[in-house]
Order: structure tokens, then C-alpha cells, then sequence
């Protein structure tokens, strides 16, 4: 828990580098820890590595598919990346969990594939 707090601590300090080894050396104690792994998402997004946060909000989101936060930052990620199967599971869970959030979140995953 302390290097998930350090982590995150660090990275509102915009201190990235730092809060992606603390948050990666938390969930080398738990691999599974939803605030380590959301914490880490975060991080690569406001970094804008997107490759790297897809897998993490993928592991989140197995965890906890409830959490509208994570769901709508994986839409983002999955229009940045292009990522069609990616955007139609968050749309899925988006429609469980968070239906009034989906129309919005197709408007968006609509405009990122539209020139394809």
C-alpha cells in the first residue's frame, strides 16, 4: 500500500517516471490491487503511452467493470489506439454498468474510426 500511495503521490507531482516504478513495484506485491492498477493506467494516459495502459485497463477492468472512471478512459484509449475490439468490450461493459454514458462514448469511438 505504501508504494501504491508513493505512486500516485508522485504522479499528481507530474513526477512520471517515479510514479510508474513505485506503482509497478506495488503491484509486484499485488498483482491484482485495483488502486495500483488504475493508479498505473493513469499514469501511462496523462504520459500518453496508450499501448501500455490498454493492457492495465484491461486487467482493471476484469477486475471491476463497475467503474465508470475506468470505463470511459478506456474508451479513450481504445479510439486513440484505433483499437476496434478493444472499444466494442468497453462499449459493452459501458452499456451494463454505465448505460447512460454510451452515447456519448460511441459519439467518440465513432469520430476515432470514422476515417477508417
Amino acid at each position: 500500500m505504501l508504494f501504491d500511495l508513493a505512486g500516485q503521490k508522485f504522479g499528481q507531482w507530474w513526477m512520471i517516471a517515479k510514479s510508474k516504478m513505485f506503482l509497478r513495484k506495488s503491484l509486484g506485491f499485488d498483482p491484482d490491487s485495483p488502486n495500483s492498477l488504475m493508479s498505473l493506467a493513469a499514469t501511462y494516459h496523462l504520459n500518453r503511452e496508450m499501448e501500455k495502459s490498454k493492457p492495465i485497463l484491461a486487467r482493471y477492468l476484469n477486475i471491476y467493470p463497475k467503474n465508470s472512471k475506468a470505463l470511459r478512459l478506456a474508451v479513450q484509449v481504445a479510439g486513440i489506439l484505433r483499437d476496434k475490439v478493444f472499444a466494442e468490450r468497453v462499449l459493452g461493459l459501458m452499456a451494463m454498468h454505465d448505460p447512460a454514458a454510451v452515447p456519448m462514448a460511441r459519439r467518440f469511438t465513432d469520430g476515432a474510426f470514422a476515417s477508417e
